[in-house]
């Protein structure tokens, strides 16, 4: 018996393509094909019942984008900001996050940040006292070097305009 639907990766011609089987139609799909489809199919999805449930189910194991690129940009419609986040397979999702909804948003990753501090210092003080010495000038220099290859490497994957703040973070 044949799947009535396969998805897979090809490369066809040097260039990766994603080959969409249905019945015995395909179709061959480029980079900006599959970005319009993931997009159409997510307008869709947002007319469709059962609706996408209110909170993360714990049961579903849900595609995690470490450190995504993100901007915000102030919206002068209404009152509140517009924030962007770039996932690597779904591209990038704007949200408009009203004045109200941004205070609960801070106060909730503000929870975040603290506990994260005092796991981090409750680390640091476990860790012998070796680990904690001053580091040299020359491992303090190749950090450095490492952190302005990175910062350049940011620079142009994720190109900034003046009207956008934001950061792209964690890129090797």
């Amino acid at each position: 018996m044949q799947k009535p639907m396969s998805i897979e990766l090809v490369n066809e011609y040097g260039q990766h393509a994603v080959c969409v089987k249905v019945g015995g139609q395909a179709a061959l799909l480029d980079a900006p094909d599959v970005d319009g489809l993931i997009e159409e199919l997510s307008k869709l999805r947002a007319l469709m019942q059962p609706a996408v449930p209110e909170q993360p189910l714990r049961s579903h194991q849900y595609v995690l984008e470490f450190d995504p690129c993100w901007y915000t940009e102030r919206n002068p419609l209404f009152d509140g900001t517009v924030v962007f986040l770039r996932h690597t397979g779904l591209g990038w999702a704007s949200f408009a996050i009203p004045t109200e909804s941004m205070h609960r948003l801070k106060a909730a990753l503000s929870v975040h940040e603290a506990a994260a501090q005092r796991d981090a210092h409750a680390y640091a003080q476990a860790l012998p006292n070796q680990a904690r010495c001053r580091p040299t000038h020359s491992s303090r220099l190749t950090t450095h070097v490492a952190w302005m290859k990175r910062r350049r490497h940011a620079r142009r994957r994720c190109p900034r305009s003046p009207s956008w703040r934001g950061v792209c973070p964690g890129l090797p």
